[in-house]
C-alpha cells in the first residue's frame, strides 16, 4: 500500500467507524441468531422424528387421493394413506406417510396411491420412541439448513466488518474474536451436517445443501480475513509513524 492510501484509510478508520458499524450489524446478528436457533431446533426435531432403524411389515387399510390446504387459499393433491402394523404384539394404526406429518412434500401422490392400494403389504419404519406412530418413508425438510447457513453467514459477515473496522486499533482482540467466531461457525456447521447425514442416512437431501455447506465454510473464514487485513493496515501505519 502507498502512503497516500494508508493515510486515507487511517482518516476513515479514525472517524469512529467501529461504533456505527457495530450498531448496524447488531440487528443482523440478532436476526441471524434467531434464525439459527429456530432452524437448528427444527433440524433436531426432525432428526428425532426420523430416528427409526427397524423395518416392519404393514397392511394398507386406506389409500386415496385428497386435498390439503397449503395457505393463501391454495390446495394441493396428496396421497392419504392409512395402515396397520404390530408393535410388541399389539396391533396399531398409523396415517403417517412421512414422520413429520408433511403430506404436501409428496412428489407423486397418484403414484403412491397406485403403488399402495388397500390390502397391499409394505414395509414401514418403526420409530425408536414407542410413543411415535410408524411411518412409511423418511422425510427431511432441507430448507431448515438454509436457515442455519443464513445465520452462520450473518455471523461471519458481521464479524468481518467489525474486525476490519476495529482490528487496526485492537489487533490482538480482533484476532481473538475472529478465531472464536470461526470455531463457533465451524462447530455449529459441523453439528448440523452430522444431523443431516447421520439421522437420515437414506434420505435424499437437496443438492443445493452442498452450496449452503460451502457458504457456511467460507463465512467462517470471513472474520479471519478481516482481522488479517486490519493487522496489515495497523503494521503499515506503524511504519509510517516511525
Amino acid at each position: 500500500m502507498d502512503r497516500k492510501r494508508l493515510e486515507d484509510i487511517s482518516e476513515i478508520r479514525a472517524g469512529c467507524l467501529f461504533a456505527p458499524v457495530a450498531v448496524v450489524c447488531l440487528p443482523f446478528l440478532v436476526l441471524g441468531t434467531v434464525m439459527l436457533v429456530l432452524s437448528m431446533g427444527s433440524a433436531i426435531e426432525q432428526a428425532k422424528s426420523n430416528a427409526a432403524t427397524e423395518r416392519i411389515m404393514a397392511t394398507i387399510t386406506k389409500s386415496k387421493l385428497g386435498q390439503v390446504s397449503t395457505g393463501s387459499n391454495r390446495t394441493e393433491q396428496v396421497a392419504m394413506i392409512e395402515f396397520v402394523y404390530t408393535r410388541d404384539g399389539d396391533e396399531q394404526t398409523s396415517d403417517r406417510y412421512f414422520p413429520v406429518g408433511d403430506p404436501a412434500a409428496q412428489r407423486d401422490p397418484r403414484g403412491i396411491v397406485e403403488r399402495l392400494p388397500v390390502g397391499a403389504e409394505t414395509e414401514a419404519w418403526l420409530p425408536d420412541d414407542a410413543g411415535v406412530p410408524a411411518f412409511l418413508e423418511k422425510h427431511w425438510n432441507g430448507t431448515v439448513y438454509a436457515g442455519v447457513g443464513a445465520g452462520l453467514f450473518a455471523w461471519g459477515f458481521c464479524g468481518m466488518l467489525l474486525t476490519v473496522c476495529g482490528g487496526w486499533r485492537w489487533t490482538g482482540r480482533a484476532w481473538l474474536g475472529a478465531w472464536a467466531i470461526m470455531v463457533g461457525i465451524l462447530g455449529i456447521g459441523g453439528y448440523a451436517a452430522w444431523h443431516a447425514m447421520t439421522f437420515v442416512p437414506s434420505s435424499r437431501l437437496p443438492s443445493w445443501l452442498i452450496a449452503v455447506a460451502l457458504g457456511a465454510g467460507v463465512s467462517a473464514l470471513l472474520p479471519v480475513i478481516g482481522a488479517w487485513q486490519a493487522s496489515r493496515v495497523a503494521a503499515a501505519l506503524r511504519e509510517i509513524e516511525q
